[in-house]
Order: C-alpha cells, then structure tokens, then sequence
C-alpha cells in the first residue's frame, strides 16, 4: 500500500518531511510518497535528501517536488533510490505541475545513468 502526503504550498523543513515520512510508515505504508512544491532550487535537494535517508534505513519512499522549479528532483528521485517518478505521456498533458513527458524523461534517465556510470 502506497500512503501519500502532498504540500502543495511549499517544502516544509527536513524535521518536518521527516515528520510525515514517519506518519506514513506508521499508517501501514509499505510506500511512503512525498510530494511537495519547490519554491526555490534548494528544495529539491531536501527531498534528495529524505530519498537517502530512507534508503539507508532501508524504507521505500517516493519523493520529489513539483512545479517548474521541482523538475530536477523528478528526473534524479530514482537515482537517489525512489522506484518510481511520473512522466506525461504527451506535452500538455501533465496531472501535476513540472512533470516532464515520457521522451523527455527517458533522454534524461539514459543520460544521468550514463553520466552516474550505471
């Protein structure tokens, strides 16, 4: 069962991003997911930073951010160890703010691996 929690104002502080995670897991997630909307680039490694740490406590999470300032979090979430992100199947038809489409996304998957020596 995947259990989400979306902000849609802004990313809230690594305590609090923690804060929900844990709510998540305790709510009987096998997946947590965490969405929140990037106001300024920094928020994108906030929510890089919850992916490593759940990692390193062996969790499944979901995590990146939305709006144009979200988007490279979407692109490097499964990098950091979330087993999924979401792509539009076409331009103009995104469910949510900043999604790349599907081409766009598999370019920068492709490069990223590479560039990462995956």
């Amino acid at each position: 069962m995947i259990v989400s929690c979306h902000d849609f104002r802004k990313t809230p502080s690594g305590r609090t991003l923690d804060r929900l995670l844990g709510g998540c897991f305790e709510s009987g997630a096998d997946i947590a997911k965490i969405v929140t909307l990037a106001r300024k680039p920094e928020d994108n490694l906030r929510m890089l930073r919850v992916l490593t740490g759940a990692r390193e406590k062996g969790q499944a999470v979901i995590a990146f951010c939305m709006g144009e300032m979200g988007r490279p979090s979407r692109a490097l979430a499964p990098l950091f160890g979330s087993p999924m992100s979401y792509a539009a199947l076409a331009e103009g038809e995104a469910s949510a703010p900043g999604q790349w489409t599907v081409q766009e996304m598999r370019t920068l998957m492709k490069l990223l691996r590479h560039e990462a020596g995956m």
